[in-house]
């Protein structure tokens, strides 16, 4: 669903009467509400949790020589809100795909107490530690003595909707998860129990699917003994 077509059924599922919109643009009124309601829903849904699986995709860059630190608009990342890390095979370097290798990765202070002390400071070859700074950016011990391409992945931003045609970044099949929290927005500002009731059995309905659908499945360690 478009987000027109969202500001569309919400009207429907609303009762307001009348007809549209016909645009998310310049509305204002009762219909501005509604594309707004719209518009605030899919933020919220989207800035729910950190680790839906449709705000993950994955980035690939290379260093310079001699640089340590990778801040992400250096890499041309503009939609960073955190990096995937933590496991052994987040985060790999190479300079030919035949020596590709995992990175090693040390939280900040371990890091900075480790790699940035004394002759550490200078060491340069190719990396095989990575961390990231409280500012978010990315960087290496060794440093970089060559390029050297590292991937990864990483959780983009909540992505507004603004125009008519842009769709949610939730998957198609759960886009009226948007619409059912809409309708818990309008229930609440017009005093609408029943809208507001409605709306909100029907989004926890597809909450619960789509938490199993985006979210990261739960694993269990080995047993202690």
């Amino acid at each position: 669903m478009t987000y027109l077509e969202m500001c569309q059924r919400l009207r429907l599922e609303a009762g307001i009467a009348g007809s549209g919109p016909t645009s998310v643009v310049s509305q204002t009124g009762e219909l501005g509400r509604i594309v707004d309601w719209v518009a605030t829903a899919n933020d919220d849904i989207q800035n729910s949790n950190a680790t839906w699986r449709f705000l993950q995709t994955s980035f690939d860059f290379s260093t310079v020589a001699s640089i340590q630190n990778y801040a992400p608009a250096d890499v041309s990342i503009t939609d960073l809100a955190s990096w995937k890390f933590g496991r052994s095979d987040d985060f790999t370097v190479y300079s030919s795909v035949a020596d590709e290798q995992y990175l090693i990765y040390v939280p900040w202070n371990d890091f900075k107490g480790s790699y940035l002390f004394g002759t550490s400071r200078s060491q340069t070859d190719k990396p095989t530690i990575v961390t990231i700074k409280p500012d978010n950016s990315m960087s290496f011990y060794a440093t970089p003595d060559a390029v050297y391409t590292v991937t990864g992945e990483y959780y983009k931003k909540a992505e507004e909707l603004t125009a008519d045609a842009d769709e949610s970044l939730i998957p198609s099949q759960f886009h009226m998860i948007v619409v059912w929290r809409a309708l818990m927005l309008y229930g609440a500002y017009s005093g609408a129990a029943d809208a507001f009731t409605h709306g909100s059995n029907e989004y926890n309905t597809l909450l619960r699917k789509l938490n199993k659908s985006e979210l990261p499945r739960m694993t269990w360690g080995s047993p202690l003994a």
